[in-house]
């Protein structure tokens, strides 16, 4: 679900509208591409990193980003995140860091793999392997014993041939699935700048 910055957040500023309606529109275009790149991607992965431990560095472009910026004639931004679900080795984190330095790695048995999707909550998947997908990639995998079904895991994929035929890549949530739970709470901070921005940038306009 993106989450759109427009100038129905400017009820306040509808007087400046109405007395200058050119600059007012430039203005409200500057406020609220600034405020969509600034408040609101930071004010976003503030709120999302409290819920998900997403990776350092994680929640930003082409994952998390301003889609589309606002214009004199079109005064909305929006910002966007990926809807595919994340691959739950992101949550590995040392053990994934391990994994990826050691040369030639492919899977990794035996001791399972402790993951941390809640921040303070890690769990520990005894089962479960890293292993090097086709594409280069590092994935998060558990094959499952005869007559057994793969529970409380949204998005699994199943890999239906080749050495790893039968092992399911895990995955957890994706980048919109938690931007949308913090999307209604960071609004109304996000307006109060939106509204100071405009300001801003119409006195700027109006000196020169």
């Amino acid at each position: 679900m993106p989450l759109f910055i427009d100038a129905v957040g400017l009820q306040d500023a509808q007087k400046y509208f109405e007395q200058a309606p050119a600059r007012a529109r430039r203005a409200a275009h500057y406020a609220i591409n600034d405020t969509a790149q600034r408040s609101g991607l930071k004010l976003a992965r503030e709120a999302m990193l409290e819920q998900v431990a997403f990776p350092k560095g994680y929640l930003y472009p082409p994952r998390f980003q301003v889609k589309e910026r606002a214009t004199d004639t079109k005064l909305q931004a929006t910002i966007v995140g990926r809807y595919t679900p994340t691959p739950l080795a992101r949550f590995a984190g040392a053990a994934r860091t391990r994994f990826v330095k050691r040369t030639g790695a492919h899977r990794r048995r035996g001791t399972g793999v402790t993951v941390q999707i809640q921040p303070g909550h890690p769990t520990t998947l005894r089962r479960a392997f890293l292993l090097t997908l086709r594409n280069g990639n590092i994935g998060l995998g558990v094959r499952l014993r005869p007559g057994e079904v793969l529970a409380h895991s949204v998005g699994a994929k199943l890999i239906p041939s080749g050495p790893l035929k039968g092992v399911y890549l895990l995955y957890g949530p994706s980048v919109d699935q938690v931007f949308r739970t913090v999307a209604v709470d960071i609004s109304p901070p996000l307006l109060s700048d939106l509204y100071a921005e405009f300001l801003r940038q119409f006195v700027r306009l109006e000196n020169g």
